[in-house]
């Protein structure tokens, strides 16, 4: 083997090394498109989103768990091997059981939180900063804290009830459980792996208001633009 194959060859492992960084980002770019793009179509439209919020989430959850996919079977050419970049095994029976344990068990110390949570707030009075953050949260995840539950139309009820209960969860573990973390897993032990994959969910999740607030502006800001 020569000089130059030799660099040549060391040079292409270590960008298959970096790969996974530059696809999970892309991955996120994904999703995050995925949203700005159906926000743009409701801004050209002049469609009320709090109104239709379901309608919004199953539109770009849709999009985003094609594009994903699309995207999936894409990178894999990136590598030596010919392994997709999602996690596609079938479970056995005892890995189910125990999964479904430790998220009973997690929906258990959530519920608990939230207990002690309210104890606190209540103990503080309705001027503490506990209480504060407290009704913030509920405004937050509450649909209908900006507009009447008459108002949202039956149809736009059962698409949010199929996007949160079953697209959304499908688009977002396509990204984080199965192109992040199928990636890593390529080239850096489980341990590490897993690490990033937890921190990019957690951090988008713990945003996702936020960044549903930005995609929104940038659409608007685009339109007026235009």
């Amino acid at each position: 083997m020569t000089v130059g194959s030799a660099q040549s060859k060391n040079k292409g492992r270590v960008w298959e090394w970096i790969f996974p960084f530059i696809f999970s980002i892309a991955g996120v770019a994904i999703l995050f498109a995925a949203q700005f793009a159906t926000a743009l179509g409701f801004v050209i439209k002049k469609i009320d989103y709090s109104k239709y919020e379901g309608t919004y989430s199953f539109i770009y959850s849709v999009i985003a768990i094609i594009a994903l996919l699309a995207f999936s079977r894409l990178t894999r050419v990136f590598y030596l091997d010919s392994k997709s970049g999602l996690l596609i095994k079938k479970p056995l029976v005892s890995e189910v059981l125990f999964t479904i344990v430790i998220a009973m068990g997690l929906l258990g110390v959530v519920s608990i939180y939230m207990m002690l949570v309210n104890i606190l707030a209540k103990f503080g009075g309705e001027t503490s900063a506990i209480a504060s953050d407290l009704e913030e949260y509920e405004t937050t995840i509450d649909r209908y804290s900006d507009i009447a539950v008459e108002v949202v139309p039956f149809f736009d009820k059962i698409l949010n009830y199929i996007a949160v209960a079953v697209l959304v969860p499908i688009a977002e573990e396509t990204l984080f459980r199965g192109i992040i973390l199928g990636h890593f897993l390529k080239k850096y032990n489980a341990a590490i792996s897993i690490i990033i994959s937890a921190v990019v969910s957690a951090v988008l999740f713990f945003c996702v208001q936020t960044v549903h607030r930005i995609v929104g502006i940038f659409a608007v800001l685009i339109l007026l633009n235009a």
